[in-house]
């Protein structure tokens, strides 16, 4: 009898171990994502603080500057909304 509750004490401790390494597993894949997703690109918005500013599309195309190809940023544009644009240097 102590030999099976011993056996089973070591499943035991080996599921517990699994499950703890599985958890900090999906721990550092969802760090990794946030940390991808916040990077800011070089450069700075244009202005559309002016007194006639350009609409342009009038709907969201991205969350954050990852979210746009190549060198463009996420900014808001004349209508408020947040879109891809050429960033000034």
């Amino acid at each position: 009898m102590p030999a099976l509750l011993a056996w089973k004490e070591a499943d035991f401790l080996s599921c517990t171990m699994k499950a703890t390494l599985l958890l900090l597993l999906l721990f550092a894949v969802m760090l990794l994502g946030t940390t991808s997703a916040d990077e800011t690109k070089p450069g700075s918005c244009p202005n559309v603080d002016v007194p006639i500013p350009p609409l342009g599309r009038c709907q969201t195309t991205c969350e954050a500057d990852s979210n746009c190809p190549g060198t463009k940023k996420c900014c808001k544009n004349g209508c408020g909304f947040m879109t891809c644009e050429t960033a000034n240097f």
